[in-house]
């Protein structure tokens, strides 16, 4: 008899869903293994609903995932486990005989895979697809490096088209003689605002990741570090331009961009990142006549098409689930470590494939939170609020060398002063 394996897009989606479970279809369509896709995730605990998906129907270069994808929670506000939902789901797995349940899944929904897979020990294995954008996976065991996964799904996706962005936009702040800020997707981590920073050569970073202590960056202390990027652009380009990065995950005094109102199924109040940078702006304006630009950078970063590099992560995270499978091994999340010498793998021109390894290591490891300041070597520094280049050899791998600005911005042009 076949074994029925039923597959959950939990939590907002991302770019390379589709490619991850298109990838297991392939690999055990033909040793017996019949597919389905949960119709909105969890949700379909409620309703029941789901679709047989089987070979070629997928399409890879598209992103989110063709049942959908949902925020539906086990959970009650307070984190605790809602019994009567746990119960509905163990109904539908009993219902549905399924046999394995693989989920594409970041940090709440990954240890609500942990909760199932306790749950249906012995009727079922659970397995987990590392997703987020936001990197935020992969936790903290006093390692050098990222004790459990070094990146997650989505993430090289997310921050190359974010940075796609950002290179247009310079011609924008150019021509207006602007600083443009630039908010974006990134909860409660700064690493997908450190990268886009990096690579997108921003000027200066709001980051985020800060004490609860911390008040909060004062207005006058980013309108003091925005008139020192104008002033050394204008140096070098006779423009007062300058690329301002404001994550969501940061915390600005005075400025209250998390709603009292809109709270999602995990209790958390919506981050709003446009009007983070619209408040900003502002403020900039009101207080120091200071006229800025603003850009937000949200859901292109999930529903972009993705990129052939991460298409490729995506398959050899379904590859490790695969082999996890077919050893019969329970409660596996994808992972991926970088090579420790990748920087220079990435310089010597040895193949892609060797710089980053996919593996599995347990549901409950990899679903801890994973934030940058827990890296042993500075990505940003703070006094400056600009990123480091550890970013640039820790993720050289992903992204490669960074552009300069000389291959987007233009020449500096040389003024004459007709009235002289």
């Amino acid at each position: 008899m076949a074994k029925r394996v039923i597959c959950f897009a939990l939590g907002g989606n991302i770019a390379t869903q589709n490619a991850s479970f298109n990838r297991l279809i392939e690999n055990l369509h033909s040793e017996n293994y019949r597919f389905f896709g949960a119709v909105d995730g969890f949700r379909t605990f409620e309703t029941g609903y789901v679709c047989e998906l089987n070979p070629g129907q997928i399409p890879k270069k598209i992103s989110g995932f063709i049942a959908g994808a949902g925020r539906y929670t086990l959970l009650n506000k307070d984190e605790t486990i809602d019994q009567n939902k746990l119960d509905k789901a163990n109904e539908f797995f009993k219902k549905g005989k399924f046999d394995i349940a693989i989920g594409s899944a970041g940090d709440d929904h990954g240890k609500q895979m942990e909760i199932l897979k306790k749950e249906l020990e012995g009727r079922v294995n659970v397995y987990v697809i590392n997703k987020t954008m936001d990197n935020d996976l992969g936790g903290r065991d006093g390692i050098d490096r990222a004790p459990y996964t070094d990146f997650t799904n989505g993430f090289q996706s997310a921050v190359v088209n974010g940075v796609k962005m950002i290179h247009q936009h310079f011609h924008g702040a150019w021509t207006n003689n602007l600083p443009y800020l630039v908010s974006h997707f990134s909860r409660d981590v700064n690493w997908t605002g450190i990268a886009l920073a990096y690579w997108g050569l921003a000027d200066k970073i709001i980051y985020g990741e800060l004490p609860e202590e911390h008040p909060g960056h004062s207005i006058d202390k980013i309108y003091e570090i925005i008139r020192e990027a104008q002033k050394k652009n204008n140096k070098v380009y006779g423009r007062e331009f300058a690329m301002i990065i404001v994550p969501e995950s940061t915390r600005i005094k005075d400025i209250q961009h998390e709603s009292n109102e809109l709270i999602d199924a995990h209790g958390h109040g919506k981050l709003q990142p446009e009007l983070l940078a619209n408040s900003l702006k502002v403020a900039l304006e009101t207080r120091y006549n200071l006229k800025t630009q603003t850009v937000g950078i949200t859901y292109e970063m999930r529903n972009f098409k993705p990129t052939n590099e991460d298409i490729d992560y995506a398959e050899r995270s379904a590859n490790a689930i695969t082999y996890a499978i077919r050893k019969g091994e329970n409660g596996l999340e994808s992972i991926f470590k970088i090579r420790e010498d990748s920087d220079t793998q990435v310089e010597s021109g040895t193949a892609p494939d060797t710089w980053v390894e996919a593996a599995t290591a347990p549901i409950e490891k990899v679903s801890q939170k994973r934030y940058a300041s827990y890296y042993p070597k500075p990505f940003i520094d703070e006094d400056k609020f600009e990123v480091t280049d550890e970013i640039g050899i820790y993720y050289k791998a992903l992204f490669g060398k960074r552009k300069s600005l000389s291959h987007i911005l233009p020449r500096k042009l040389k003024i004459i002063d007709v009235f002289r």
